[in-house]
Order: C-alpha cells, then sequence, then structure tokens
C-alpha cells in the first residue's frame, strides 16, 4: 500500500474537511422545494494522516439544508424559504399551488408523494407530488462487473476500507465495525451491506483527520419488508430480493417469493432465479420450473461458493479448498450443467480461500501465500497472478477480509 499525505493546493476549499459534527442539518419549513448542491470533490479522511482516500461531499437531501461552516464559507448556510402562509414563491393568492414537490427517493422503496400545494383564497389545494422513483443517486460508484475488496485498518475488525482488487493501493472508507459488504446494485453502482439486521447504501465520509467515529451517519437506510430481518439481497436490476432470515424465505416489495422450499441461489436478468435443494437445482423463468441436468457433475447446493449471472447464464463455483479455484461450471438457460474447464495455478499460492466470478470466466480469490495472506487472480487460459501480499507492518489487514461485486 502506498503511503503519502494529501497536500493542499492553496486555492478553492481549506486544506481539510469538517467533522461530521460540524456539519449541521436542519429540516426545510413543510412544503418548501428542495435545493441541492453540486458533489464537492474533496480529500475523505487520512488515516493516522497518511493513507489518503477520495470521496464525494453527499448532496443534500430532499426536504433537508446542510450548513457547510468552514467548507464553503463561515455561516454560508444552503437553505430554503417558503411565503408565511406556505406556498412556493411566485405562485398568488387566488389559485392553488400545484404540488409542491415530487416523492422523496425512499432509498431503495417507493418515495411517499409530495405535498400537495397550498391553497389561495379562492382556489383549492393543488395536488399533491407523485411519488418518489425509490432509488437514490450514490457518490460512490463500483463498477458491478469489477471485484473489490473489503478489508480493515485494525487487526481487531473495525477500520473497514474498500479498494477495486486492480488497484489496492487507493482506499475508500469508512464502515461500521460490523459492516458486511453484499452487492453492487447494477443500475447504478451503489453498494449495499448489511450491519446486522440493517442494511444501508454506502456513502463515503469526510474526516479531517483519522477514522471518522460513526461512519454509518451518512449512509442511506436501505428497508427491508415489514417483518423481514434480512440476511442477504440481490438485485434483478434496481428491484432488491431479501433473504429473510434464511436462504429459502424470499421477499421483493411485492411480497413472498414462493419457492417450493427451494434456496434461492442467484437472481439473473429479467427475474430469472436460480434456485435448489440438496443435489437437485432449478432455474425459474417466466412461471417454468426447469430442472437441471448434472449429467456427470453432481454439485450440491450447500457446495455453491459464488454465482455469476449472466445475460444468457450463470456461472458457478464451488467453495475452494486447495491452491486453485474449483473447475468452473456453467449453467444454461436450457437446464444444462457443464464444466468450462480448470484455472491454472498461481506461483506462492498455497491456498485459495475464497473467490468471486469475474464476467470474463476469470477469478478473483483471497489466497494465503504460505504464511502470508493475499489477493490473486486466476485464469482458465492464461498466466495468473498474485495482486497483492500482505506484508507486515501494513496498514491493510487482510485478517478478515472479503470480496463482492455485482450480479
Amino acid at each position: 500500500m502506498r503511503l503519502f499525505a494529501q497536500r493542499h493546493s492553496g486555492r478553492g476549499s481549506p486544506p481539510w474537511l469538517p467533522s461530521r459534527s460540524a456539519i449541521q442539518a436542519g429540516a426545510a419549513p413543510r412544503g418548501c422545494p428542495s435545493r441541492s448542491t453540486s458533489p464537492v470533490h474533496s480529500p475523505v479522511f487520512r488515516v493516522g494522516g497518511l493513507v489518503p482516500t477520495r470521496g464525494l461531499v453527499r448532496r443534500c437531501s430532499r426536504s433537508r439544508s446542510i450548513l457547510l461552516t468552514a467548507l464553503l464559507a463561515p455561516s454560508l448556510a444552503l437553505s430554503l424559504s417558503c411565503s408565511d402562509d406556505g406556498r412556493p414563491d411566485g405562485v398568488p393568492l387566488g389559485q392553488g399551488g400545484s404540488g409542491q414537490t415530487s416523492g422523496g427517493s425512499g432509498a431503495g422503496g417507493s418515495g411517499a408523494g409530495g405535498v400537495g400545494g397550498s391553497a389561495g383564497k379562492s382556489g383549492s389545494g393543488g395536488a399533491g407530488g407523485t411519488g418518489g422513483t425509490g432509488g437514490v443517486t450514490p457518490t460512490q460508484v463500483f463498477d458491478p462487473s469489477a471485484v473489490y475488496l473489503f478489508a480493515h485498518l485494525e487487526a481487531g475488525g473495525c477500520g473497514g476500507v474498500v479498494a477495486a482488487t486492480s488497484d489496492l493501493e487507493d482506499v475508500e472508507g469508512g464502515f461500521p465495525c460490523d459492516a458486511a459488504p453484499l452487492i453492487v446494485r447494477p443500475t447504478d453502482g451503489a453498494l449495499l451491506y448489511r450491519e446486522g439486521a440493517v442494511l444501508r447504501l454506502w456513502e463515503p465520509d469526510f474526516i479531517a483527520q483519522g477514522y471518522p467515529p460513526e461512519p454509518e451517519t451518512n449512509d442511506i437506510p436501505f428497508a427491508a419488508p415489514a417483518g423481514c430481518e434480512p440476511s442477504g439481497a440481490w438485485f434483478d436490476g434496481s428491484e432488491p430480493y431479501f433473504a429473510c432470515g434464511a436462504p429459502n424465505r424470499v421477499r421483493t416489495r411485492q411480497g413472498n417469493v414462493d419457492l417450493d422450499g427451494d434456496t434461492l441461489i442467484a437472481v439473473g436478468a429479467s427475474g430469472r432465479l436460480l434456485t435448489g435443494s440438496g443435489a437437485q437445482l432449478r432455474l425459474r423463468t417466466g412461471g417454468a420450473v426447469i430442472p437441471m441436468e448434472a449429467g456427470g457433475l453432481p454439485l450440491e447446493v450447500s457446495e455453491i461458493h459464488h454465482v455469476r449471472a449472466l445475460s444468457d447464464a450463470f456461472l458457478l463455483l464451488r467453495t475452494p479448498s486447495v491452491a486453485r479455484p474449483p473447475s468452473l461450471l456453467r449453467v444454461g438457460l436450457d437446464g444444462s450443467l457443464i464444466s468450462l474447464g480448470d484455472y491454472g495455478a498461481v506461483a506462492g499460492v498455497t491456498r485459495v480461500t475464497a473467490c468471486l466470478i469475474t464476467p470474463d470466466t476469470g477469478a478473483v480469490c483471497l489466497v494465503e501465500l504460505g504464511a502470508a495472506r493475499g489477493v490473486a487472480r486466476f485464469s482458465r487460459e492464461a498466466a495468473g497472478e498474485v495482486l497483492h501480499t500482505e506484508q507486515p507492518g501494513d496498514a491493510l489487514k487482510l485478517q478478515a477480509a472479503a470480496l463482492f461485486t455485482g450480479p
């Protein structure tokens, strides 16, 4: 990992960003239209004063104004105003105002309808705004086809940071101590993570020095259906599927998903579901249930380590146990299950502990290199490589590391 201090150019914003306690949020008056700031590029925090991370100051959200003291200018407030009777500015008396706001983003669910316009002295109230789409615009975008590393800056499991496995010197933070990244949403690159039974969409943190003390403060709650304590999640586009305590208890925002007792293994394009029970895998698409024809490749659901959903197939890996990933398997839309071949060895790797498949059929894995931990890339057709080897004294700790990607 490259260690260097962040320099300030002497122009523009000050050479430090305020701690989160210096960012004060206040509610806008009821019915005021929102205004948002453009993202402000800035250093996020310096881990131990040395390791920089990048990020964006989060946009002001609906019905909030954010006071950026010491960042934009002293006492400069991004605030909203309304007429005394609650009308939007410019709507005269004698006519009802139109719906003043559209629905909120809803952080993954349906936003509430906007507030109706105030009635004029001789007019009726305007109609409420339309409901929100349920999305948010992430300030940090991840590539759902890439594989990322989630590691820690402390051996005890706190100080969570993420980095692309293609550039492990460029880290982003921070996360709660017991955060577990789940999946990158394919429609917009937002990262969904779980803390206990709470789901959030991650946002970068900004702080002057050290590690943010409450890094989840600016992350966006991602509501699961009522009565569901989520233990996992998948996406079909922007539509989430939730495992509610067990992988065979699956719900969407529209209700329960009947899998006939199967475990949900993966969600593919156009609502295709790969499910299974015991040694029987099934493809569910358009109301049809197609049993997998295993041929000479018996496969237990409990053996499946990772699945990558493609437009016309699913790629599967069994749980690794030796110095290279297991053979790559392919489930076709016709119910066929075939082997695509073995991965080559990578010099120095003595054991593979976890792997994720890449869309080009490669695999990025957490590995052991003798007594050291590391990250390696494996290929079926070319030589693989070690991407990172943990060294004594490294800031990035791989003891409880994990990998994540998109569907």
